[in-house]
């Protein structure tokens, strides 16, 4: 196998610049994404999917352990681990179209090898005719489309991706799953994927991995076993409605569990967001 991204006893501890107090994000994280692999990360709110993405893409440090990437420690960001945010974040200066050409033109590519690419891109995500356009003239579930877009068009070989399609609409959402799905089998890009919804993690996932409540730890690793084209009639299938059924109460477990860690005195209890399960919308 071929290890793209490895996590040897990764810990993370929040300490709060005002009070001084310690949050535990992650202990004792093990775990290896192969080259090629769609992954994704589940569990409660809280439970630190979005710090574990974020270490990977070397925006914060480990506490204790390491994060390797092509078998190297990861020492800060890097283009070729592109990071999808759950906000928009598209420069509100630049039209959609400069927004989705940004990050070959500052590698300074050449227009002819980006710029064919980047509009097929709009024109996957919806978004021709709106080339011209700038953020604050689309909907937030446009500019999220666009910022998947730039996310393809930079050509990253890892894609870190933290609830990209949570800001669309229920039709949109499904439509860019199959989307999603359909062009990781054209690119085989290695993916780490973060959701609060079980049947997004079903639909799109090699493997999904259950975290526990705060902090933190893996609790299971799910081997998602559906043909590998997904297209709306996965949807239909009784093995993807065994999956879900199985891996929302692997979550439940967690959200209803009482003997649950505590949390950091005076720190608030962290909002669950309830697993989607069949006949559940799983919009949020």
């Amino acid at each position: 196998m071929d290890k793209k991204i490895v996590a040897n006893g990764v810990s993370k501890v929040h300490v709060s610049a005002r009070r001084g107090e310690r949050v535990e994000a992650l202990l004792d994280v093990d775990l290896t994404v192969a080259a090629g692999e769609f992954v994704t990360i589940l569990g409660p709110s809280g439970c630190g999917k979005s710090t574990l993405l974020r270490l990977v893409a070397g925006l914060d440090t480990p506490t204790d352990g390491e994060l390797l990437y092509d078998g190297k420690a990861v020492r800060g960001p890097d283009f070729q681990r592109g990071m999808l945010f759950q906000a928009y974040a598209l420069f509100p200066w630049m039209s959609v179209r400069d927004n989705v050409e940004f990050g070959p033109r500052s590698r300074r590519l050449p227009a002819a090898q980006y710029r064919p690419r980047a509009q097929h891109l709009l024109e996957l995500v919806g978004l021709a005719g709106f080339e011209d356009r700038y953020p604050h003239e689309l909907s937030g579930g446009m500019q999220q489309r666009g910022a998947l877009a730039r996310l393809f068009a930079n050509d990253p070989d890892v894609l870190l991706m933290d609830e990209p399609l949570a800001a669309v609409d229920a039709q949109t959402r499904e439509l860019l799953q199959e989307e999603l799905a359909r062009l990781w089998g054209e690119y085989r890009k290695t993916v780490l994927f973060v959701t609060h919804s079980v049947e997004e993690a079903v639909f799109l996932s090699d493997r999904i991995v259950v975290m526990s409540r705060r902090p933190g730890r893996i609790k299971e690793i799910v081997d998602v076993a559906l043909p590998r084209i997904r297209t709306y009639t996965t949807r239909e299938s009784e093995e993807y409605h065994r999956q879900c059924t199985m891996v929302g109460r692997l979550i439940r477990e967690e959200i209803q569990d009482k003997g649950a860690p505590s949390r950091a005195s005076g720190e608030p209890e962290p909002a669950l967001a309830s697993p989607s399960v069949p006949g559940d919308s799983g919009r949020r």
